[in-house]
């Protein structure tokens, strides 16, 4: 009730219709309405999953969409932002949502997880090439231990060898 009328502490708002008034005119405008008037010969649509009621089956529609619907249900319509999961009834409706803010923030919210996955992804890397760097340089270590070895025993043998003759 933040944008309703107060007149000495009194809110204008109807509860029969759902309606907030902003002024005095407005709120006598709406009793002589016909969407006052016929509020009770109106049927009310209620959806199947929440109990939320709604004065129209557009209204109810919209509501099923935005709340019940699966990303595949969504993909369906024709103006489906796949970025943000949101569906609009309108083209000027999309085009206004993909300048606004809204979809802004999400892309750069999106591109800042794809940059720190890309990191974590990077660290993974090096952090692998360091594992294998480590256990190649103690394989070479083995590696010159044995040839070490060998050499030490060959040079033995040719210098008892030397030694004899």
């Amino acid at each position: 009730m933040d944008n309703c009328y107060s007149l000495n502490g009194i809110t204008l708002f109807c509860k029969k219709c759902n309606f907030k008034a902003k002024s005095p005119a407005s709120w006598l405008i709406h009793l002589n309405s016909k969407k006052h008037s016929n509020v009770d010969n109106c049927l009310l649509k209620s959806c199947d999953l929440c109990d939320k009621t709604f004065s129209n089956h557009f209204k109810l529609k919209m509501h099923n969409l935005a709340n019940h619907a699966t990303i595949e249900q969504k993909r369906n319509f024709k103006y489906y932002c796949h970025t943000c999961d949101l569906i609009f009834i309108s083209e000027i409706f999309m085009v206004r949502h993909i300048f606004g803010k809204h979809h802004k923030n999400v892309i750069r919210v999106l591109e800042s997880i794809n940059k720190a996955k890309d990191e974590i992804i990077y660290m993974q890397k090096i952090y692998e090439f360091y594992k294998i760097k480590k256990y190649f340089n103690i394989y070479l270590a083995n590696q010159n231990n044995i040839l070490f070895d060998n050499l030490q025993y060959i040079y033995s043998l040719n210098y008892k060898s030397n030694e004899m003759v």
